[in-house]
């Protein structure tokens, strides 16, 4: 089992098979006149203090695949032949929320592409109104049943964006609040319509005039760029927020009883937002933008802090604020925790991102004895309180928040994907990276299988202070070498998913001297826990690696791993300054790999030697 947090790689090898566009480089030229693409990235070269590999072993096939670049976009960004220009790059930028952006960013109509087909006609039922009696506020279209006077009352809700006219002089921000579903009075509704429960009309409630000149410190935002909720908190998630080409941020209503003003401005005038996602539970806002002044593609992680005063909103919210934590999606609080560059991208149009907790109802707090739920009242549990607090370290509440997660950032017409780790943001203080032990470091070995090389593996330390740490049943013969050498370690066997997790965390450096693999997951997982890795000078290590782990050559075996680790012993802070961007290097260099192989038509070789 691996752990959760790299579900991601999952995911990386579906697109294996795509054609994908170089990952390196530098930014796109500043000039206002086309200049070419990035360069693709050079191939891995060997780490400084690194043996190479003997000249006199045969080289390893070629695995560079052909490049393939952007392909022409509405805007003219990109020509399609290799070059992109600054100024339509501009010009787009201040088009998002515009009819403009659809093309771009979601490329052409259905028609466009399906001229010859034709799609069958679906006839709604005729619509009648109705208006209740004594709250005559309360009127709805619906399309089935017969009115009566009392009923359960049930209601589905959305925000939909439109393009605003900018011919129009009093044209008000594109969002509308509106029900798609609704059942009341005996009487089902299938029309999305104005919700009645929010004072109907254009637009959504909190953006109209007046409740803008009341809570916002800001003027009236415009061209909307996306609507994104926190969707897997189901109905414990408030409202939506909506994002503007301006870079304002705002939350309003999310039903008649989740009603809320929230505007909030954090980005630099530079940063042109293009498309937005919240995590599973409201803790972070995520929103990919383009630099105007860099030509670069970035993305800007925005922690939300969500609140109602106790006694209020019947304690489904927290009555104090948690930047961060899981919440209703209430705001009361943002901060901009940064903007990161996106490696070799220019034009991200679209941002998933996803957490490794989802609420459930029942699993919000504690259950109280007798009790077969909890009380899912947050605003009842404060973490002022350290009994509280202390649940959700080592107690009953510690796995009911996200510690964990991922986010997909795409561009459309540079045609890639990128996978960013979320961890950073997340994983609570108790999983920070431990200090690195020089003086006696643990040494973490993944797998007992014969190709895991681990008899040479205990040779060549037998005169290095440190200690193994060996995942996979052990063989009598393994355990008699380590014996031998006089290797001290210990073994662990069939770990869960959170436990193998921890053992990553708790080593200074992950070993990886196969003799052969098929692919090589755990010099990945290392790099997810931004743990120096050792590993063989042989396909497919050295291309997952990417230049970015230490490689022991093929032959003497013995000299060459001592002579290795003392590097990574002696530079692994510079190794792991490479961070997450490494991780991002390294997958990418994988790509390459399978896709190569995968135009060629063949497997993806295993190579087997002696090391």
């Amino acid at each position: 089992m691996r752990p959760k947090l790299l579900s991601t790689l999952f995911l990386l090898l579906i697109c294996a098979g795509c054609q994908l566009a170089p990952g390196g480089g530098s930014a796109p030229g500043h000039a206002g006149s086309p200049s070419a693409p990035p360069a693709s990235n050079p191939a891995p070269s060997t780490p400084s203090g690194t043996p190479s590999t003997p000249s006199s072993d045969p080289a390893p096939p070629s695995t560079t695949p052909t490049t393939q670049g952007p392909s022409k976009d509405p805007a003219g960004i990109f020509d399609g032949k290799g070059n992109f220009d600054s100024n339509a790059y501009l010009n787009m930028a201040k088009k998002y929320g515009t009819s403009a952006m659809i093309a771009e960013r979601f490329g052409n109509s259905w028609s466009s592409y399906h001229s010859t087909l034709s799609a069958a006609t679906v006839w709604q039922g005729p619509s009648k109104t109705y208006t209740d009696a004594k709250t005559t506020h309360q009127s709805f279209f619906y399309s089935r049943g017969t009115p009566c006077a009392k009923d359960d009352y049930s209601t589905n809700y959305a925000q939909v964006v439109y393009i605003t006219d900018a011919s129009v002089a009093l044209s008000a921000p594109g969002v509308d609040g509106i029900a798609t579903l609704q059942r009341d009075h005996c009487l089902w509704s299938g029309q999305p319509q104005s919700y009645w429960a929010v004072g109907n009309g254009h637009p959504t409630l909190m953006l109209r005039p007046n409740g803008i000149v009341a809570h916002s410190l800001f003027t009236a935002p415009k061209q909307p760029v996306e609507v994104t909720r926190a969707y897997g908190a189901g109905e414990a998630a408030g409202c939506s927020y909506m994002v503007f080409q301006d870079g304002q941020i705002a939350c309003g209503e999310g039903g008649n009883t989740a009603q809320n003003y929230f505007f909030t401005k954090s980005f630099p005038a530079n940063f042109t937002p293009t498309a937005a996602s919240v995590t599973n539970n409201g803790e972070f806002v995520l929103v990919t933008g383009w630099n105007t002044d860099t030509y670069e593609g970035q993305l800007a992680v925005v922690a939300i802090g969500s609140t109602r005063p106790a006694g209020t909103f019947w304690g489904y919210e927290w009555a104090e604020n948690y930047p961060g934590f899981r919440n209703y999606s209430l705001p009361v609080f943002a901060k901009l925790l940064g903007i990161i560059n996106l490696p070799g991208m220019a034009t991200p149009t679209a941002v998933e991102a996803v957490g490794n907790w989802v609420y459930e109802p029942g699993e919000f707090l504690p259950v109280k004895d007798g009790q077969k739920s909890d009380e899912g009242l947050p605003g009842k549990f404060p973490l002022s309180d350290k009994n509280n607090w202390q649940c959700f370290v080592n107690g009953t509440c510690a796995k009911m928040y996200d510690t964990a997660g991922f986010a997909l950032v795409a561009s459309r017409y540079e045609r890639k994907v990128l996978v960013l780790d979320l961890p950073p943001v997340m994983e609570p203080e108790a999983d920070r990276p431990k200090t690195f032990d020089r003086e006696n470091p643990i040494i973490l070995q993944i797998g007992t299988m014969e190709n895991k090389n681990i008899p040479n593996l205990a040779r060549a330390l037998a005169k290095i202070k440190c200690k193994l740490r060996v995942v996979g049943k052990l063989t009598a013969a393994q355990i008699e070498v380590l014996t031998e050498n006089s290797i001290v370690f210990d073994n662990v066997d069939s770990l869960s998913e959170e436990d193998l997790r921890n053992e990553y965390r708790s080593c200074d450096i992950v070993a990886f001297c196969s003799t052969f693999e098929g692919f090589g997951l755990p010099i990945i997982e290392a790099h997810a826990m931004n743990k120096p890795v050792l590993t063989s000078a042989l396909s497919p290590m050295k291309e997952i690696s990417g230049g970015a782990a230490y490689l022991a050559g093929r032959r003497p075996v013995l000299q060459t791993i001592p002579v290795v680790l003392a590097c990574v012993i002696d530079e692994h802070r510079r190794r792991l300054s490479g961070g997450r961007a490494g991780l991002q290097v390294l997958i990418e260099k994988w790509f390459q790999h399978v896709a190569a192989e995968l135009q060629r038509g063949v497997a993806i070789p295993l190579e087997r030697a002696e090391i």
